[in-house]
């Protein structure tokens, strides 16, 4: 568990949206995924595993993430 916590703490959705040039206002209608802390682990383990497979991330699939996420109730 040490590891997946240390996984969470080097990455920073923030810095993945500024990396994108995603402005707050663009994402403003997901900000119960992002308030939710167990929504955002989820989505930040999403990301941490595309960049661990070296796969690309684009704005499509950061909105698409978020939109699967916000979707999802019983998180």
């Amino acid at each position: 568990m040490a590891d997946i916590d240390k996984l969470i703490n080097e990455f920073s959705l923030p810095e993945l949206f500024a990396e994108h040039k995603i402005l707050d206002k663009e994402i403003e209608e997901y900000r119960d995924v992002l308030s939710n802390s167990y929504k955002y682990k989820a989505v930040s383990f999403e990301f941490i595993a595309l960049k661990h497979q070296n796969l690309e991330i684009n704005k499509d699939i950061i909105f698409n993430t978020l939109k699967f996420y916000q979707r999802l109730t019983n998180l």
